[in-house]
């Protein structure tokens, strides 16, 4: 039993460092015309502690400004979905994470609107059916294997 056990934790101990890999990498081809680098890094270190821990102190991070609060919104639902958050778990990141740029909305507002449709940079990106890999648009695709 006990090596049975250890296969299945270092199976999951894997399964979580390439789903937190392909996140990083997401959070680096989806945000960086929106945010230096040492953001794209805190965000990064964010989601990493968040995922082993709710209670973790997030540091908070910011945008160039053009991203709106639809797409940070959208953003965080991509990350929560791969990591098996529930929608108070990704709202409560989010403004925790984005505290400027979700100043004036609540957090059961993002929650509840975590999905909504409407113009912005950043779409929902449904992971295939038991896969975490992210969908890139075409253009970026080339981006997305090589790195």
């Amino acid at each position: 039993y006990e090596i049975i056990r250890k296969q299945h934790q270092t199976e999951k101990e894997d399964m979580d460092k390439a789903m937190l890999s392909a996140i990083r990498q997401y959070i680096e081809i989806t945000l960086s015309p929106y945010m230096k680098d040492a953001a794209l890094t805190l965000l990064y270190n964010n989601v990493y502690l968040w995922y082993h821990s709710k209670k973790a102190s997030l540091v908070p991070v910011c945008t160039d400004g053009t991203l709106s609060t639809l797409d940070l919104r959208h953003l965080v639902w991509n990350i929560g979905e791969r990591c098996g958050w529930k929608g108070e778990q990704r709202a409560r990141f989010i403004k925790l994470s984005f505290p400027s740029e979700l100043k004036d909305v609540e957090v059961e507002t993002i929650r509840r609107n975590l999905r909504q449709k409407g113009t912005c940079k950043i779409e929902i990106d449904v992971p295939e059916n038991g896969s975490f890999a992210f969908h890139y648009p075409t253009t970026m695709n080339c981006l997305a294997r090589t790195e």
